[in-house]
């Protein structure tokens, strides 16, 4: 029989399936806030691996701030989430977050490049003491453009489990009219729970050392190292992957999935 825990979270989450539930590939897709946005989007991954679309669970949610200035304190959430009940005393929860920028990105070789060429160019103009001023506030965007996508990244785990899906199983237990029996901060941290983090990106057309090795492949990894010393986030080769491995890992899910005694996909 399954742990009671685990048949309770996992309750908390089959009740979003009907609205929520989607192809990986789907939910893949650019947001027209992302960076590289165009009316023509391509799915990263290709797979049709079925997850909840995590980030419009969130800001459908009652808790979710939804005026402009409130944009600050909308919280940093994976972009899907799906689980497994390996057996009766283990639940794997998996988040999922998409990154449409090639994973080669390195703030140093790659954005920093482009803005020197721009200061380059202003200093050859002969600036006057305020555009000076100006020059030196760019920079200052240019380091905190560089930390803000990283800091993203470090906070998508940490407030997925301990503020997003605390909130939502609050509004769950109100909608069903059950007493919150669950302890998240507990549950996670119990030998009951298996949680893994994967940062999908794009592959590199050369270069896959850099690729692993860059920012995204060796600062964030030290991060998430953080949720791993305290037995929250579990170390796995997918952690930072590309879209074929991906797609790979994500079709060898779904060919064992009765093996399962439940998951979202096998309930």
């Amino acid at each position: 029989m399954i742990n009671e825990d685990i048949l309770k979270f996992t309750e908390f989450l089959d009740y979003y399936y009907s609205d929520y539930a989607k192809p990986s590939c789907e939910i893949s897709l650019p947001s027209p806030r992302d960076d590289d946005y165009n009316a023509n989007r391509v799915p990263l991954v290709t797979s049709d691996y079925i997850m909840l679309d995590f980030d419009s669970m969130c800001k459908d949610a009652n808790f979710y701030p939804k005026k402009n200035r409130d944009e600050c304190n909308q919280p940093a959430t994976a972009d899907a989430i799906y689980y497994r009940v390996i057996n009766e005393d283990n639940l794997e929860l998996s988040l999922v977050e998409f990154k449409n920028f090639n994973f080669n990105w390195d703030m140093k070789k790659d954005y920093n490049a482009s803005v020197q060429k721009v200061k380059k160019r202003l200093m050859e103009c002969g600036l006057n003491k305020s555009s000076k001023k100006g020059l030196m506030r760019l920079e200052s965007i240019k380091r905190t453009y560089g930390s803000t996508i990283e800091f993203s990244l470090k906070l998508k785990p940490y407030e997925s489990l301990f503020v997003v899906l605390p909130k939502l199983y609050e509004e769950y237990c109100r909608e069903k009219n059950i007493d919150m029996e669950l302890n998240f901060y507990n549950f996670f941290q119990s030998d009951l729970c298996t949680i893994k983090f994967f940062v999908v990106g794009k592959r590199p057309v050369n270069d896959l050392t850099r690729a692993y090795n860059g920012k995204l492949g060796n600062l964030l990894e030290k991060q998430y190292r953080r949720l791993d010393f305290v037995n929250i986030l579990t170390p796995h080769p997918q952690r930072l992957c590309f879209e074929g491995e991906f797609d790979e890992y994500t079709r060898n899910l779904k060919v064992h999935e009765k093996d399962n005694l439940k998951s979202l996909n096998y309930r």
